[in-house]
Order: structure tokens, then sequence, then C-alpha cells
């Protein structure tokens, strides 16, 4: 009786489907962006390698890899507080030959494509799947960390207002669900969020000079050339300056952010079908 196992004995083993790990995987988010003293400057990646590492884990699929690049639909202003920004065009142009080459070096051939961003910049993306799937030769699909659809919130979250009009559409950066999800991550400097808030509380307009990502890029929206970032409230990200003007206060919740990353991945899991 022979000791070596064909490849079906061995794909059959497991949870999984065998045709699952031929479902691949990739991050995309920005790796050097600003948000404020309390989150890091790769926090968008970190949600969207973190998520799609426990998509894999959940599903069977193999998380293949992270793609380095972004870019932004609000274009060169971007660099402001996105150095690595590049072109859309380009971005695309390189994140196709990075996921071809990937594909080249595995022993298997993949039979799905899913991407997972985590930058809000990137959302034009989302709608891309078709494109993407003739530029690459495989069957993509491409999905946001945020989720969609209905979000059991918490019964008493402060900000609850707030928090329900951007997940209907308002859009934020840097605001209450990167921070909430940042702190469900163990990603957030709680220490700074204090002194931030100390600082809000005084003087909010004060605080968004000193760091202008905070709150939908608050501080170019306040404080910049309205003919330079006049389209940042066209995208929805003046809802969170406001709001942020008012409640004088990053308000952050890990249990909030808990449940943003589990409904990212519910969504995300859709994506297999």
């Amino acid at each position: 009786m022979s000791l070596e196992l064909t490849r079906q004995e061995i794909e059959a083993c497991g949870k999984f489907p065998p045709e699952r790990r031929r479902v691949f995987i990739f991050s995309v988010g920005n790796d050097f962006e600003a948000h404020g003293p309390a989150l890091p400057p790769e926090v968008d990646s970190l949600m969207a390698r973190m998520l799609s590492n426990q998509l894999a884990v959940n599903t069977g699929a193999y998380y293949a890899g992270h793609i380095p690049y972004t870019s932004d639909r609000v274009g060169e202003i971007a660099r402001a507080w996105s150095p690595l920004h590049i072109d859309f065009e380009l971005f695309l142009e390189k994140t196709v030959g990075l996921i071809k080459e990937a594909m080249s070096k595995f022993p298997w051939p993949a039979e799905r494509i899913i991407i997972f961003v985590g930058h809000g910049g990137l959302i034009p993306l989302l709608m891309m799947g078709d494109d993407l799937s003739k530029k690459i030769g495989v069957k993509t699909r491409v999905g946001f960390v945020a989720g969609v659809g209905k979000v059991d919130l918490p019964k008493n979250l402060e900000a609850r207002d707030a928090v329900e009009k951007i997940l209907a559409g308002a859009g934020e950066h840097a605001y209450i669900l990167e921070h909430s999800v940042a702190a469900a991550m163990g990603v957030l400097d709680w220490e700074k969020l204090e002194k931030m808030n100390q600082e809000a509380a005084r003087d909010p307009e004060a605080l968004l000079r000193k760091h202008p990502a905070l709150a939908g890029l608050g501080g170019y929206q306040l404080f910049g050339d309205p003919k330079k970032y006049g389209c940042l409230k066209e995208v929805g990200l003046e809802f969170v300056l406001n709001d942020f003007l008012s409640r004088k206060k990053m308000v952050v919740s890990k249990e909030l952010g808990e449940i943003l990353i589990q409904a990212g991945l519910k969504t995300a899991e859709l994506l297999l079908l």
C-alpha cells in the first residue's frame, strides 16, 4: 500500500470545500495617510489586512497578500495628507500587475480574486469588478471593510445619530467609525485620544488647524483654499466636520468597532457566492 497521498485526498481534508482555497484574497488600503494623533498612518491598511486574514480563516479562502499602492478619488490634492498617492489609472496598472505576478507564483490556479478595500479614497474600485476581471483574467470582486446593510448599533451609543448618518452614506475620514474600529483592533492610542479631546473641548478649530486630517479632513475644509479643497464637501465629508465642531469631542466606542468589524466580515462572505 502506497503512503503517498494524492492531491485530491489532501484537498478533501478539513471543513472547507477544496475549491475554496482557489479563491485568492488581496487587501488594499493606504499605508501612509494622516488620521490625527491617535491613529497610526497605516490604519486603513491594517483594517483591510486584518479583515482579509480573518475572512481567509473563516472561509478557507487564501489571503494572498497586500497591495502596497494607493490613490484617492479627490485626486492630486490628497498628497497633502497622503504622500503615497498616485494617479488612479497608474494605481490600477500597478495593482493588476501585482496580482498577475502573485498568481503566477502559486502552485495552483486562482478561480476567483477578492480585493478587500480599507481606504475610502478607493471607493471607485468597488464598482470595477467586471473591468478588473477582464484585466486580470480571473473573476474578480471588490469589497469594502465597512460592509453594507443594517448594523445593530449599541443601545447606549454616544453620538448614535451621527453614526447612523455616516453609515447611511455621509462618509467620514478619521472620525467616529475609524477611531472605534482602531480601538477594537487594539491600535488606538488612548492617551493621545484623551489629550486630543481635551484640546477639542477648549477649541476644536485650533485642534483641526494642528491636525487637519481629523473629522473628515476638517482642517482642509475649514482653512484650506475652497477652490482646492471644496471637493471634500462634495464627497460628503462636511457632515462629520460640522458634527465634530458641535460635539467638541472625538467619540470612540470599542463595542461599535467590534460590531463594524463583524458586519464587514459578514458582507465580505457574500463575495464568495
